[in-house]
């Protein structure tokens, strides 16, 4: 992007006229409000912006086949870097643009620290899920709502769908293991069967959220509809469920669930060691060498 910028872009000091192939630097429409959490951060006007430009830059993609016919074998070499440097980086766009609004679905210092309000030391098992999940939910349910007044005024594609339930469930998902490697200290056998209760409530309820009677399966126009139209069960369900499954993984196997599990972060894996016995319950030397793999995995990303 930078050198997209750098080759496209007129500097602002420049001398008037100073490239015809340079263009000013456009500035987004103050009709577009990319901070309005009642729009989503501008979520139409984003899937327009950004759609937009992955249309032209497929349709130039046709055309290079043709273009290539009309320029010297000495010159493609420019046409083929022009295509795999700029026209192939739109749709990576897509990400950061739909991040954007997928990150504040949910308030991941507030989730945190409703969480921590919980008695994860209780003594008895609980047949009911903690009182978090239920807001959890509804602010995805008012995600759902939202997306569904903005595909009544435009069409989303499928794609676009998908990335933006996929992302705003993975911070869900990640507040998850955070909160739960916060809460290790004071955890009880009873406590962790209560985190995996939370979780499976949550998992649950939102595959039905996101799709279980979706458009697309009732043979309705499926840009019309607001699910998400990935695979069941829902993503990145597993970086949870491992987190929690960790606690009962045999102290001889502690070493080999470290170096396979390198998507938490150090902090989420110490929690385990010195928290939660993981690896170590009866040997003090054993949490030593743990902690020391971890940190040596943390030097090597």
């Amino acid at each position: 992007m930078q050198s997209i910028h750098y080759s496209s872009i007129d500097a602002p000091t420049a001398p008037s006229g100073n490239s015809s192939l340079k263009f000013p630097k456009p500035n987004v429409s103050p009709v577009a409000d990319l901070k309005d959490p009642k729009t989503l951060r501008g979520l139409r006007y984003r899937v327009v912006a950004i759609e937009s430009l992955v249309f032209l830059a497929s349709q130039f993609e046709t055309m290079v086949p043709t273009l290539e016919s009309y320029i010297p074998d000495g010159k493609k070499s420019f046409l083929t870097q022009f295509v795999s440097h700029t026209v192939s980086t739109a749709r990576e766009l897509r990400k950061p643009a739909y991040c954007g609004v997928a990150s504040y679905i949910l308030s991941r210092d507030q989730v945190l620290q409703t969480m921590s309000t919980v008695n994860w030391a209780i003594k008895e098992i609980k047949s009911q899920h903690s009182p978090y999940v239920d807001s959890m939910l509804q602010e995805f349910k008012k995600y759902k709502d939202q997306i569904g007044e903005i595909v009544k005024r435009i069409p989303i594609p499928p794609d676009v769908h998908s990335m933006l339930w996929d992302y705003s469930i993975k911070l869900a998902t990640g507040c998850f293991v955070e909160g739960f490697s916060q809460a290790s200290k004071r955890c009880s056998n009873e406590g962790r069967a209560l985190m995996h209760l939370d979780f499976q409530q949550f998992r649950i309820k939102m595959e039905q959220l996101t799709g279980m009677r979706c458009a697309c399966v009732l043979g309705t126009n499926y840009n019309a509809c607001s699910c998400y139209h990935g695979n069941r069960p829902i993503p990145h369900h597993q970086l949870v469920e491992d987190y929690v499954k960790a606690y009962y993984v045999p102290d001889e196997e502690a070493e080999k669930w470290l170096k396979d599990h390198t998507e938490y972060s150090v902090s989420q894996l110490k929690a385990l060691v010195v928290n939660c016995g993981f690896g170590t319950r009866t040997n003090k030397k054993a949490k030593q060498r743990l902690l020391q793999i971890i940190d040596d995995m943390d030097k090597r990303k």
